[in-house]
């Protein structure tokens, strides 16, 4: 009877431990999910061109209490920081590849197509960034990781910059750099297409072998 009741108790306590431990991953599951609900809403506002984005417009549109969204993000600083980290996923996970048998131009080619899309997908974060760079340091600090990380990339999948000398590197950023991209729309009113292969006849005149 000892033994069997001890079985008995054994296997309740494994029950319970799997129970609790189930509740406990369901509720870090449904917390994780609300998170990156609040930040897809953020960037869905964003992206439509949304400048003032508080914390009363992210509830109604994400249809959550703003009780909610402090109990997942303290304060601004903290949803800024979860902001930039989703971003920096996003660009580690989607920027392309260097590839061992791919020409210099075809991955020129990839990585000017992939940049121009992201310009012009985030081109009102950008300007809410600009903005915002000197009245806040989350969002300086946000700006210098993202600024940091899209360079490191770029040497990734065009290594070749590396063997250019520092006025020539940053000749070549320039060339890949939002701002680039932005004057070429806005002052040139060329399409996607006309801009993309101005910029890789920019980028072929430094990196292209004679």
């Amino acid at each position: 009877m000892t033994v069997l009741l001890s079985i008995q108790y054994d296997i309740y306590t494994a029950n319970s431990y799997d129970m609790n431990k189930k509740t406990k991953d369901g509720r870090k599951l449904r917390s994780q999910n609300t998170s990156d609900h609040i930040l897809s809403t953020i960037y869905r506002l964003a992206r439509a061109g949304n400048q003032d984005i508080n914390i009363d417009v992210i509830a109604k549109e994400a249809k959550l209490g703003a009780r909610t969204i402090f109990r997942h993000f303290a304060n601004k600083d903290a949803l800024l920081e979860a902001l930039c980290k989703k971003a920096e996923e996003n660009i580690v996970n989607n920027f392309p590849k260097k590839s061992e048998n791919e020409t210099l131009e075809k991955r020129m080619k990839s990585l000017i197509s992939f940049l121009c899309n992201m310009y012009s997908r985030d081109k009102y974060i950008y300007y809410w960034t600009a903005i915002n760079i000197v009245q806040s340091e989350q969002v300086y600090k946000n700006a210098i990781t993202m600024y940091k990380l899209i360079r490191m990339n770029i040497l990734k999948i065009l290594p070749e910059i590396e063997s250019k000398d520092q006025r020539e590197q940053e000749a070549i950023f320039q060339i890949l750099s939002f701002a680039f991209w932005r004057d070429m729309r806005l002052f040139s009113k060329k399409k996607k297409k006309e801009i993309e292969e101005i910029l890789i006849f920019n980028l072929k005149k430094h990196l292209s072998t004679k």
